[in-house]
């Protein structure tokens, strides 16, 4: 007799009353939405997603992961407000994305009715980080749009109102710079060097940002300038060839900080991505 096919990746245990042509689990009297399976195929991205770039290779290596061990966590909509049974993602746009990459159909989804906005910035931020400019452009819509100061909205993503401020400076950098902060040009500008550019005077920022973006600036430099106001000198070029992995010595010790404790099951499926990348890069996929 041949083996049964495995079902599709939702939980099992939902099909037989998702055969009921049920569209929803929720009962009606929970005080809590249940999950239930969806179509990919009724489900939209959020136009107004604070993330707007999403990495290829981090996609294959999370596609990778959701075929060995399936979906560990819900993703989070609300209904279409123009599309009767399709939906609007609230979190969770890369595991959607990385799902429709694998060839499934369907996944396991969480109706969530509360405020989308800020559903989407925190649930993102407490799973991989948003570039500098990203998180600067959701702080600054969520403070406009529910009229919330830096302290409130500080609080309620669960940052420093220092940290909010320095994010938020970030957009009074002139509109070039902007422009390539959104580009990949200035993913490898670390944040602190960021920040000191935004404080810096304005006749100063687009000089210095051009420095910090060919990797010749740094905090130091960049305060010295700031409080001197003076430019540093250009470093020499390098003669070999920079580092494009700067962050493995901070993955490693990160690794070694948890070695021997529990993970979340949101922490495995990461690092069972992280693994698959890596294992991509040395195989010089």
């Amino acid at each position: 007799m041949a083996k049964s096919k495995t079902p599709p990746p939702a939980l099992a245990a939902l099909s037989g009353r998702l055969a009921q042509g049920s569209t929803s689990l929720a009962a009606l009297n929970s005080r809590f939405n249940h999950s239930f399976e969806v179509a990919l195929d009724r489900v939209e991205p959020d136009p107004a997603q604070n993330r707007q770039h999403f990495d290829e290779g981090e996609l294959t290596a999370l596609s990778d992961s959701l075929k060995q061990v399936g979906q560990l966590s819900p993703i989070l909509v609300r209904p279409h407000p123009a599309r009767p049974d399709h939906y609007i993602l609230v979190a969770g746009e890369r595991r959607w994305r990385a799902a429709r990459l694998a060839g499934w159909t369907s996944m396991v989804a969480l109706r969530f009715d509360g405020d989308a906005d800020t559903a989407a910035l925190v649930e993102n931020l407490q799973r991989v980080d948003l570039t500098p400019l990203e998180e600067a452009k959701g702080l600054e819509r969520l403070m406009r749009q529910r009229g919330l100061k830096q302290q409130e909205v500080a609080s309620l993503v669960g940052k420093s109102t220092v940290q909010v401020s320095s994010l938020l400076k970030i957009l009074t950098l002139p509109a070039p710079v902007l422009s390539d902060l959104g580009s990949d040009a200035g993913a490898t500008v670390p944040r602190g060097t960021l920040f000191e550019i935004a404080r810096a005077p304005a006749e100063q920022q687009p000089k210095l940002w051009a420095l910090a973006r060919d990797g010749k600036l740094n905090v130091r430099t960049a305060r010295q300038a700031k409080d001197e106001g003076d430019l540093p000198s250009p470093a020499p070029a390098a003669t070999g060839t920079a580092p494009r992995l700067p962050a493995i010595g901070k993955w490693t010790r990160s690794l070694q900080a948890v070695k021997g404790t529990s993970l979340s099951k949101q922490e495995r499926e990461e690092l069972l991505a992280l693994k698959a990348a890596i294992e991509a890069v040395l195989a010089g996929k």
